[in-house]
């Protein structure tokens, strides 16, 4: 992390986690283990955008651990276990 002006402090890193659901109702019910997800973790400065979004893709277990966060919690457990585990290797457009 860096502190900017007046004690601000920015993260070196920068992360998402998204979910590819179509439109519904019941969201948890309907992630299976062939759910699409998708996670990344990148440099929060001028570089990131050196290279595709998609370079920056890890696996949800990955996050968890660095971070410190349960994400999918809701989700049973064997589900995430199978979703969480990989990097998503879709199309980046």
């Amino acid at each position: 992390m860096t502190t900017v002006g007046n004690g601000v402090v920015v993260p070196s890193k920068t992360w998402k986690v998204i979910v590819v659901l179509p439109t519904g109702n019941n969201d948890v019910n309907r992630v299976t283990t062939t759910t699409r997800v998708i996670a990344v973790l990148m440099p929060n400065d001028q570089t990131a955008s050196s290279q595709p979004w998609g370079n920056y893709r890890v696996s949800v277990d990955s996050l968890e651990s660095m971070l410190g966060y349960d994400f999918l919690s809701a989700v049973p457990t064997s589900i995430q276990n199978a979703i969480e585990s990989s990097v998503d290797n879709g199309p980046t457009s």
